[in-house]
């Protein structure tokens, strides 16, 4: 699972979700950590394939990771920032919480980078939804925005065992296209990988909310939910 890129990561997913008979292995995985709640995306349809469409014992251990409220690993955060939910935010101020915080990454507006996905739409989530995504990036992430490892072989002078981290972006049979923040896409020829490995974590960081008070999120999530 750890050396799949992102097609083959939404493939093998797909098979071991939608196959009843890998129900046991999927969950077995999940409950030891080899694969990640967030790696599998796990919208309400996905959950209650294995909540509510297998079998009892299968049904049971799924509901001890998640529910169909979703998948959360950030409480304590997130109960911290709730408050943010009501306070009427600052449009303006929350322009410029995006610009520190999240432009790096994220394009709205034609401004921004293009690490993530571009933002136009997000006006149409919900407060609740947006403070989800912004705490807990991990606890849904599509494949194409997962973070990914690559080690090149030492024994290459000019790159000498170089680790380069970052989300494949294009592949073909003889080079990985690697993208991160702030930084020129990296083109590796699969002839130099000595290992490549799924972090299953997104590309966005936990704690992106660190240094800032509710008010400041409340801030962020009005400037976010401003129609475009």
């Amino acid at each position: 699972w750890q050396t799949l890129g992102p097609e083959a990561r939404t493939a093998a997913g797909n098979i071991l979700l939608y196959q009843r008979h890998n129900h046991d292995q999927l969950l077995t995985a999940l409950e030891d950590g080899r694969i990640a709640l967030g790696q599998l995306n796990l919208d309400l349809e996905r959950r209650r394939t294995l909540l509510h469409w297998s079998t009892e014992e299968i049904g049971e251990r799924a509901s001890k990771l998640f529910s169909d409220a979703g998948v959360v690993t950030r409480k304590a955060a997130l109960e911290a920032m709730r408050p943010a939910v009501t306070i009427p935010g600052n449009v303006t101020h929350g322009e410029a919480v995006f610009a520190e915080r999240c432009a790096k990454c994220h394009m709205i507006g034609g401004v921004g980078g293009e690490v993530g996905p571009t933002l136009d739409d997000i006006y149409r989530k919900s407060r609740e939804t947006l403070l989800h995504d912004i705490l807990d990036p991990n606890a849904a992430v599509e494949t194409e925005f997962l973070s990914y490892t690559i080690e090149l072989k030492s024994d290459d002078d000019l790159l000498a065992g170089e680790i380069v981290t970052g989300m494949i972006v294009a592949q073909d049979a003889d080079t990985i296209t690697l993208r991160a923040a702030e930084q020129e896409d990296r083109i590796i020829a699969r002839s130099h990988i000595a290992e490549m490995r799924g972090s299953g974590l997104s590309m966005m960081p936990e704690e992106l909310e660190a240094g800032l008070e509710p008010e400041d999120m409340a801030d962020l999530l009005a400037f976010l939910q401003q129609s475009r």
